[in-house]
Formats: structure tokens, C-alpha cells, sequence
């Protein structure tokens, strides 16, 4: 099995970092030996290929353990899924997790805070600020949605920052997400209609709030069969394409605002 999580630091000289930390589907063989869902169902809840979504930057944070065993972008007593409320309506447990299960998990999360953190110290200590994409999907084909419903391509969540600092950071990206000339379609993009953000850029901007503008940005699963799980590779590629388009612009909006307080 792989590590929980993986940082990869190709580029020292960028602030620009790209997380991916819901696209992990492994699971600890006793926490595997206690879930009742199925690998597909719990594939439908993830959010696979958003590392490669991830792959735009040098700088990259991938977490490979599934959010079944514990969810970053929860709060703490939250973490550990334990009732089907917890996950979408979903029974989770053969039997209610023992204390060491979810201790363990715990212990995941708090390792994964604690280096991300003392990580984006140093990348301030070197830039004085950072720019971060947290990269999620979602899915849109449920039962209880109206099918007419006209979803969001993409979602800019901004709901867990100080959105009035980082304001031209986040009108320049949704600028140019609209404006991307994107084959077959014209994007959709809103700002935190339905996923204004989670926990993950709770944490992060409350901790950095002057050094960090963290993006939560929420990718409709039109890039993929979100039943099947099958890739759809060409909007995959597409997507990828937008993002790396608006890296530069964003990173530099971020500059300035930064430099300008000092």
C-alpha cells in the first residue's frame, strides 16, 4: 500500500502548490475488513483523477487513502465517518469501527495537518505567500436531483477564506474560466453554489490568513462516467488545460495583494 499521503516539491521556486486530497480510494486492510460498501460505491464518492488534475503543478499534495477511512476536509470529530448520515445515506460499518480504527485514523489526520502546515511555513519563509487549488469533483446524477437541473460546470469555493483580501485573485480565475475556450461546451462557473469550501481551506486560512489564498475549486463530474468511473480523457486533458491557464494570472494577483501590505 501506498503512504497516506505524498508531497512532491519539483519546484521550490513556486509558491503555486495543487492538492488532490479526496482522490484517495486505499484503505488499511483492518479498516477494509470492516467496511460493507463496495469498492464501487465508495469510488463514486471520491473523487477520482483530480490528481491528475493535481499534475498542472510541479508542487503537488496527493493523499491515496480513501476518505472512508478518514476525511481531511471534515472537522476532527467529524473525520471518521460513523452513521450513514455521515456519508451521503451510505451504510458504511459490518459493525460499529472499534476505538483503535478510529483512533488511528485520527492520528492520520492530525500527521497530515501538522506537515502540510510546517510545509507551507516554509514556502512562506521563501515567497512570503502561497497559492493553493483544492481540487475536488462532485457528483450531479442522484436520485433526488431534479435531472433538468442545470449544475455548475465548476465551482470556486471561497466560502472558508477571507474573501475580501483575495478578491481580484478570485475574480481573475473565474474571468478566465469563463472566458476559456473550452471544445464543445461553454463553462458554467459559480462561485460557492452548493461547495463553498471545506474544512481543508478552513484550516489552511485560518492558519495563514494573510500568506495563503487557498481556491477550493469543485469540477462537475462531466469529465467522467460518475457511475461507472469510467474517464472521459479528452475533458480530462481540457480541464488541465484551464487550470494551467489561469496559474500565472492568480499567482500574480496573489503577489500583489501581498505586497502591498508590507
Amino acid at each position: 500500500m501506498k503512504e497516506f499521503f505524498k508531497i512532491k516539491q519539483k519546484n521550490p521556486a513556486s509558491p503555486f502548490w495543487a492538492f488532490a486530497i479526496h482522490k484517495g480510494h486505499e484503505l488499511r486492510q483492518k479498516v477494509k475488513d470492516k467496511i460493507k460498501l463496495t469498492e464501487k460505491q465508495r469510488l463514486r464518492e471520491e473523487d477520482p483523477f483530480t490528481d491528475e488534475f493535481a499534475n498542472i503543478s510541479a508542487n503537488r499534495v496527493i493523499v491515496y487513502r480513501s476518505r472512508f477511512e478518514v476525511d481531511l476536509n471534515r472537522k476532527r470529530k467529524r473525520a471518521v465517518y460513523r452513521n450513514p448520515e455521515d456519508a451521503w445515506g451510505l451504510e458504511i460499518w459490518k459493525n460499529k469501527p472499534e476505538k483503535n480504527i478510529i483512533n488511528r485514523a485520527l492520528e492520520l489526520y492530525d500527521n497530515f495537518y501538522d506537515e502540510i502546515c510546517e510545509l507551507l511555513e516554509k514556502v512562506h519563509k521563501r515567497h512570503g505567500y502561497s497559492v493553493i487549488y483544492d481540487l475536488h469533483s462532485f457528483n450531479y446524477r442522484r436520485d433526488q436531483y431534479d435531472v433538468n437541473k442545470n449544475f455548475p460546470d465548476i465551482i470556486v469555493g471561497t466560502g472558508k477564506i477571507d474573501r475580501t483580501r483575495w478578491l481580484p485573485a478570485i475574480k481573475r480565475i473565474i474571468k478566465i474560466m469563463k472566458e476559456f475556450d473550452f471544445p464543445g461546451k461553454e463553462l458554467h462557473v459559480v462561485e460557492n453554489s452548493i461547495f463553498p469550501g471545506g474544512n481543508f481551506p478552513y484550516q489552511i486560512a485560518n492558519k495563514f490568513p494573510q500568506k495563503c489564498c487557498i481556491l477550493s475549486l469543485e469540477f462537475k463530474k462531466f469529465f467522467m462516467n460518475e457511475k461507472t468511473g469510467e474517464p472521459f480523457t479528452e475533458h480530462i486533458n481540457h480541464i488541465k488545460s484551464l487550470l494551467k491557464a489561469t496559474i500565472m494570472p492568480v499567482q500574480e494577483a496573489v503577489r500583489k495583494i501581498v505586497l502591498n501590505q508590507l
